[in-house]
């Protein structure tokens, strides 16, 4: 049936037998992906590292430089989300682009709460080092908060 066609209108017949359209040419094939949702707990940092080392050597390979980086970087961004964060849960995405391994943690922020922000750390602070860490194994990081007021951090691995 055609856009503007009346439902009722039977002077047109409907299209049988024909094969489904076969994809052409400037068609992409989707984008490598995958997401997963972690208790907010210091124990999830570490399953965070291995799922998401498991599915990046999947489709990057073993021993791809690629993935230790966004490996360590995750695990920094994780923290905050876990320290920072006042959900259960943090979610935790990727998307490997042609050129990139694009990561994203999300974590429920408190309205009044620290937000990420790069500084230099005094040399007898506890914190303060963990996003400038995750700007040296990362081509680039950023925040931004969602309209429901998480917070999502995402970084970029560049792949080659």
């Amino acid at each position: 049936m055609e856009f503007g066609t009346p439902a009722g209108d039977s002077a047109r017949t409907p299209r049988q037998g024909r094969a489904a359209p076969q994809h052409q040419a400037h068609d992409v094939p989707p984008l490598p992906s995958g997401s997963i949702r972690l208790a907010a707990e210091h124990e999830s940092v570490g399953f965070g590292r291995r799922w998401l080392r498991e599915k990046l050597t999947a489709h990057l390979g073993a021993r791809h430089p690629a993935t230790d980086d966004a490996v360590q970087a995750l695990s920094e961004v994780l923290t905050n989300a876990i320290c920072y964060g006042v959900g259960l849960h943090v979610l935790l995405s990727y998307q490997i682009t042609a050129a990139h391994a694009v990561v994203m943690v999300c974590d429920q922020a408190a309205s009044d709460g620290p937000r990420p922000r790069n500084r230099a750390a005094a040399e007898d602070a506890e914190g303060g080092r963990g996003l400038p860490l995750v700007a040296a194994y990362t081509e680039s990081w950023d925040w931004d908060e969602t309209p429901q007021g998480d917070v999502q951090v995402s970084f970029r691995v560049r792949l080659g």
